[in-house]
């Protein structure tokens, strides 16, 4: 997956850890790609529990888990201000 249009290719290197989320994070696809093509920690929150377990295990697969964390929530109750790019997935009902 090419990652394009989420800023990261803008951001600079810095000696602050750079931080990327995706809401609606799904699978993780976004966030593992991220990660793995940016030198960024990233993020992933999703309502699905088993699409999170799903992607927990594909980043400690991969072992990308030390730098792609997931967590089950509520998209609205993130907070952002620590965070350095963002991505929100839509879907489709």
């Amino acid at each position: 997956m090419k990652l394009t249009g989420f800023g990261l290719s803008r951001l600079k290197p810095s000696n602050r850890q750079i931080r990327a989320v995706d809401l609606g994070s799904g699978d993780g696809r976004v966030v593992l790609a991220a990660v793995r093509s940016h030198p960024v920690v990233g993020f992933g929150f999703e309502l699905n529990r088993w699409l999170v377990l799903y992607s927990k295990l594909e980043a400690w697969r991969t072992g990308l888990r030390t730098r792609a964390t997931f967590k089950t929530g509520d998209i609205w109750k993130v907070g952002y201000s620590r965070l350095s790019s963002g991505s929100i997935t839509p879907f489709d009902r």
